[in-house]
């Protein structure tokens, strides 16, 4: 039997200097993988947790910054959570791209024993620390991983990306990007995919 769980949500919310912020947690009990869909945000960091929730928090700022909210949905053990604009609100296309109109900056910290997707045709992406496995597919922005350990597979189009692992078997491609990497090897398996963007791996200890 599918639970699904919608929730519109702007809570703890605060406007101060112009700039609008706000925060939730979700609790994960019983939840293996999260799937974000983040094509408003500009920005995402995601980072571990020792608790078993979902944190995220905002920061906004631009003529529509308190009109992008969080939709979560569960399915079976899956959470989706979705970046939407407020219902009724129209926003022409040549505008969404634009700073002016909103600027949104995304915090995450997640339990290191999910299956983690993330998707966003407009963010840059920063991930720290461990996961059981990381999918990743950006449109214009690059991809950093810091000191991460787990299997991971991420694709960029013209983003870079950069990677910080150890204990891992790396394959990586791009197609007109350029590609430098130190010699890893190890137990998890890294492929890092782009069209255009550079690929850099680098080793620690």
């Amino acid at each position: 039997m599918k639970l699904l769980l919608s929730i519109l949500l702007l809570l703890n919310s605060s406007l101060l200097l112009g700039q609008y912020r706000s925060e939730k947690e979700q609790a994960l009990n019983g939840i293996d993988s999260i799937v974000f869909i983040m094509n408003y945000s500009h920005s995402i960091h995601i980072e571990n947790t020792q608790e078993v929730k979902m944190h995220i928090e905002t920061m906004a700022d631009g003529e529509y910054k308190n009109n992008v909210l969080l939709r979560i949905e569960q399915k079976n053990k899956t959470l989706y959570v979705t970046e939407v604009l407020q219902p009724f609100l129209s926003i022409e296309d040549d505008k969404l791209s634009a700073h002016k109109i909103f600027s949104l900056k995304t915090r995450i910290r997640l339990p290191s024993h999910l299956y983690v997707t993330t998707k966003s045709t407009t963010a840059t992406l920063a991930i720290e620390g461990s996961f059981k496995h990381l999918f990743t597919e950006l449109n214009s922005g690059s991809c950093i991983l810091t000191s991460f350990v787990g299997d991971a597979i991420i694709n960029t189009y013209r983003g870079d990306i950069t990677l910080y692992t150890k204990n891992a078997t790396i394959s990586s491609r791009s197609v007109t990007g350029n590609i430098s990497s130190e010699p890893i090897f190890g137990q998890h398996q890294i492929l890092l995919k782009s069209i255009s963007g550079n690929i850099n791996i680098h080793k620690i200890k």
